[in-house]
């Protein structure tokens, strides 16, 4: 399995560009799709790559503010070693990796669902579809699994069944899981508490018959909510 790294690399003379890494492979894009297919039409197995994504986020339970400056500290110094065409010391590499692996599993676990029982890697999901004006940038990316992906596509609202009002989708980027939403160990069912819950458990179909017996599992397994 190929691991990619998105990497936004904002500069005084041009708006923010992107560096896709996998290994020795690099491509640089204006956004983050363009550097992930031209870094994709170099590798021979597209279908099993993992994407990981560099977020810079605002500090929260899942990923600390010591963690956030100490990422950004040794991405400086990374990308200083790359134009010097050199590399990291192995500490510092090590470390960074972890940092990186760190920020990724957090973003996972704002989205409460665990990647490691999907039988293929989380998408980066655009919070604000692009067809709503949203920017493709750090600042608009989120992880989520295949089904939910597909069925946000360009909405950015939904209908909460207990009121029949439209009411916005939750915003992974901004709003707490705990705060819109509760697991029914039972069934698995996932349920809406707010009116976002609500109207996002009916966007996203959140608890069809196969999520659920997925989740049971999960949560035997100890790995949800």
């Amino acid at each position: 399995m190929t691991t990619i790294s998105i990497l936004p690399e904002p500069t005084d003379a041009s708006p923010t560009n992107y560096r896709a890494v996998a290994g020795e492979l690099q491509s640089v894009g204006n956004t983050v799709g363009e550097a992930l297919d031209a870094l994709r039409a170099k590798l021979n197995e597209p279908e099993s790559t993992t994407l990981v994504v560099v977020q810079l986020l605002c500090p929260d339970p899942f990923f600390t503010a010591q963690q956030q400056q100490r990422l950004q500290e040794l991405m400086t110094r990374w990308r200083a070693a790359r134009d010097a065409r050199s590399a990291l010391p192995s500490g510092e590499q090590a470390e960074l990796d972890v940092l990186v692996e760190a920020e990724v599993r957090a973003a996972g676990q704002r989205a409460a669902a665990p990647e490691a029982v999907f039988n293929f890697p989380f998408e980066i999901e655009h919070v604000v579809p692009p067809g709503q004006q949203g920017p493709d940038d750090e600042s608009n990316w989120a992880l989520a699994c295949r089904s939910c992906n597909l069925r946000k596509s360009n909405h950015l609202t939904g209908v909460d069944e207990t009121t029949q009002n439209q009411e916005r989708l939750f915003h992974s980027r901004r709003d707490l899981w705990d705060h819109h939403f509760v697991v029914n160990r039972g069934t698995g069912a996932i349920q809406g508490t707010t009116p976002t819950g609500r109207a996002t458990v009916a966007r996203l179909q959140m608890n069809t018959s196969l999520q659920l017996e997925g989740r049971k599992v999960w949560i035997r397994l100890g790995l949800f909510p």
